[in-house]
């Protein structure tokens, strides 16, 4: 390990102060600099609370001439000089270290970080950064020079202290000046810096992370030549700027983005470390397991498919489903789990942050056409970012439907569900908070739902290589009761309604071999959302007829053979003895889903509950749940766990050895005891958390047996409705209180027992009430 002791620095013990080995603390040091996106242009005020407290394990030392920080500080926003600023620190500003520094706490929490930055807006390579000669001062540029002096008494200052340090990485973010400048040009000035402060501060093969300059269509030389000093050798790393928002006119990153670059560098950080795998310096991550040893994940999720649609839930159902009874078969079958919300936007939300989606700005709401921006806040800890801190590919293909940002001609968002919003999107930029904003490497799907939408497009990565070209003929699609659900939107001349779950099939089972060929011992985690069965029911054209129960019955069929070939790519890949592979829906069946296939069929795909989707009783949210994992989960095992599927991120996480930070997953419980069948036969959750059709006016808690409506009605659908009607059941008692169910004696939920109980119903009450104020339901964390 490199002890520093740069530049012309002393190693002399000054008089009264410690060894080297009785330094009180050991700090890794990183050098940030360039001008004003380095600097920092986020506005403190658009910050919480809690990300504007100081960082107890993290120190900042900087110098932007004239302002200084007087010495290390604790690192807090405020370090930074924003034009025409003449007061002193902290100022209204800050740059990428508060991200960056939380970032890399969370992944190695027991290290000390000692930040010096020395960045200033406005300032170019040219001639600002011109590292000229080393034993020449004159012929250097001032902010080179400045750097360098700030580095020198930084560690000093440091050594004076009494402690010990190790400098990790550059961290350079500039351009903006130099957007004239041709390419060559400026790649070769960036990497004479580099080399030269390597050199100046005797770390040969010291690593350096460079970042991308906003795209605002005039600086393709500069970001070309950025992109090509980072991703060339093993000792640099890039950061893209892409999703990344401004609040001015295209260069300065707004509080979000400079939080998520600074996330971004710490990301890169880690890979340039990975790529020099020196024992020099430690992974930046605290999972002690190798890449070969953690399993792959596909996650299947099916949209609107109910409990009763499957064979191996139902022994009535009148739709064969020979490879998920197969499935349930090989590994466990759930039979008390839960989406979420009975409907999907939230689910999807909840089971990518392990939180219910109630708990934040418009978690209640399912987008629709341009509908954004996304429910996942840009800071927010995801199923995929998890596992891609940790050395996982990460793909999803299929419906997100979890809302993103698409923008007009003018670049400004559009936010809007409505028909006529697709008319004014730009096609040509880029769509934010989408899957790669949210910790994708790969996505293909669409942004809502496939085939009942205003928008009947594509979206590959960040935008639609295929834009919709006119409004759907829907007289050339076929007509039955269950194709009503189907907007007259508009439609890509790529866009085959009656073929989207192929579509999905081929991009997944592509990413598969792909992934084999190329990064055969890299673990993987596939989300394969699917289209099937939500309404409209278009089966593929091969599925057709091939059921006795109709065009819903075919799409169901077809769904189950999906997940057969799936199933069969694992196996031809040799992937299946390593991969999980887990099973659900979003929430429970359609109303005229219901309505038609009992009337028409006999098949009931809510059995044996009552409610559909959208109401909060079982028959909108209790979803199949089924977990393969050879030599691991018992085969053809049955499991009758209380779970949502918020418990998937806890549960991954403890798999892979992940420790979850506090203000993440805050719904979330593992249940690898539970798939392990070593539960020994104790509940893991104490309660679960339900969420109707209105959001936060529609929630419901259930405590063992029993299960509290904590509002009047199903929680979503009018039951007044013809469809519905006859599935009403009156009651004597009045549910304006609420309503009260024990499922033990009253599965079908048929008996308010809120006046024969009222202290359990004051105890959920309560409960609920807690949780809602205390941001969580899972116990509060301590990061290991």
């Amino acid at each position: 390990m490199i002890c520093s002791r740069l530049l012309c620095l002393t190693l002399v013990t000054l008089a009264g102060l410690p060894t080297c080995s009785a330094f009180a603390d050991h700090y890794d040091v990183y050098l940030l600099a360039g001008q004003s996106n380095m600097d920092g242009r986020g506005t403190v005020s658009d910050l919480t609370d809690q990300q504007r407290k100081p960082n107890d394990d993290a120190i900042i030392y900087y110098r932007n001439l004239p302002t200084t920080s007087d010495g290390w500080q604790p690192l807090a926003p405020g370090f930074s000089i924003p034009p025409k600023y003449k007061e002193g620190l902290p100022s209204p500003t800050f740059g990428p270290e508060i991200g960056f520094a939380a970032k890399m706490l969370k992944a190695s929490p027991d290290t000390k970080l000692a930040l010096i930055k020395g960045s200033k807006g406005g300032t170019n390579l040219r001639a600002d950064w011109k590292p000229g000669n080393q034993d020449d001062i004159e012929s250097q540029g001032p902010r080179y020079r400045d750097f360098i002096e700030t580095i020198r008494l930084a560690t000093d200052d440091l050594t004076k202290r009494g402690d010990t340090f190790t400098i990790r990485c550059l961290l350079w973010h500039q351009g903006e000046s130099d957007s004239k400048t041709n390419s060559k040009k400026h790649q070769e000035r960036l990497e004479e810096l580099i080399t030269r402060l390597r050199e100046d501060v005797k770390v040969a093969d010291l690593p350096a992370v460079v970042g991308e300059v906003y795209d605002n269509g005039k600086r393709d030389k500069v970001r070309a030549a950025i992109q090509a000093v980072g991703t060339n050798g093993d000792h640099t790393g890039f950061v893209s700027a892409e999703g990344l928002t401004t609040w001015d006119a295209g260069t300065h990153f707004d509080a979000a983005s400079q939080l998520e670059l600074g996330k971004r560098f710490a990301d890169a950080v880690t890979k340039v470390v990975r790529k020099q795998a020196t024992p020099d310096i430690e992974l930046v991550s605290k999972q002690p397991n190798s890449r070969k040893s953690q399993p792959n994940v596909l996650f299947i999720l099916a949209d609107d498919l109910g409990y009763g649609d499957l064979g191996c839930y139902n022994p009535t159902s009148r739709i064969p489903t020979p490879n998920l009874d197969r499935l349930a078969q090989q590994g466990m079958r759930f039979t008390d789990a839960h989406s979420p919300c009975t409907v999907c936007t939230p689910t999807r939300y909840s089971l990518m942050t392990g939180q219910m989606a109630f708990r934040v700005p418009n978690g209640g709401r399912v987008f629709s056409g341009a509908g954004g921006p996304s429910l996942i806040a840009p800071d927010k800890l995801t199923l995929p970012k998890m596992l891609r801190d940790i050395g996982y590919s990460t793909a999803c293909f299929g419906k997100w439907h979890i809302g993103l940002t698409f923008y007009d001609e003018a670049g400004e968002p559009i936010h809007d569900g409505s028909p006529e919003s697709i008319q004014r999107i730009d096609f040509g930029r880029d769509i934010v908070g989408g899957p790669l904003d949210c910790g994708f490497d790969q996505f293909f799907g669409t942004a809502c739902c496939p085939t009942t939408d205003w928008l009947y497009a594509y979206i590959d990565g960040k935008q639609i290589p295929v834009p919709p070209t006119s409004k759907l003929d829907k007289s050339k699609l076929p007509q039955h009761p269950y194709s009503n659900d189907n907007r007259i939107g508009y439609v890509a001349p790529d866009f085959d309604l009656e073929e989207v779950d192929m579509k999905f099939l081929e991009k997944s089972q592509r990413y598969l071999k792909e992934h084999v060929a190329k990064t055969p011992n890299q673990p993987f985690f596939l989300l394969h959302s699917a289209q099937a069965v939500h309404l409209p029911s278009f089966p593929g054209n091969a599925f057709k007829g091939k059921t006795d129960s109709g065009p819903h019955g075919d799409f169901i069929f077809e769904l189950d053979w999906v997940v057969g070939e799936l199933m069969k790519t694992l196996d031809e890949l040799n992937l299946s003895d390593n991969t999980i592979v887990m099973f659900s829906s979003d929430n429970g069946p359609e109303v005229p889903t219901i309505y038609h296939m009992r009337k028409d069929y006999d098949h009931d795909g809510a059995h044996p509950w009552r409610g559909v989707k959208r109401d909060n009783w079982e028959g909108g949210h209790r979803v199949p749940f089924l977990v393969r994992w050879p030599g691991k989960v018992p085969a053809n095992s049955t499991s009758t766990q209380l779970t949502s599927l918020t418990d998937v991120m806890a549960t991954v996480a403890e798999i892979t050895d992940v420790s979850l930070p506090n203000d993440a997953a805050e719904d979330s419980f593992s249940m690898l005891p539970a798939i392990l069948d070593q539960d020994g036969g104790k509940p893991i959750r104490p309660y679960i958390l339900q969420q109707g059709f209105r959001g936060k006016d529609s929630l419901a808690i259930r405590h063992g047996k029993w299960k509290l409506l904590n509002h009047k009605g199903s929680g979503g659908n009018n039951y007044d409705q013809p469809m519905l009607k006859q599935y009403d059941l009156p009651s004597d008692v009045s549910d304006e209180n609420g309503s009260l169910y024990d499922l033990e004696a009253d599965p079908g939920e048929t008996k308010n027992l809120i006046l024969e109980a009222p202290e359990v119903a004051e105890q959920l009450r309560s409960q609920l009430e807690k949780s809602i104020q205390n941001g969580r339901s899972s116990p509060a964390r301590t990061e290991r």
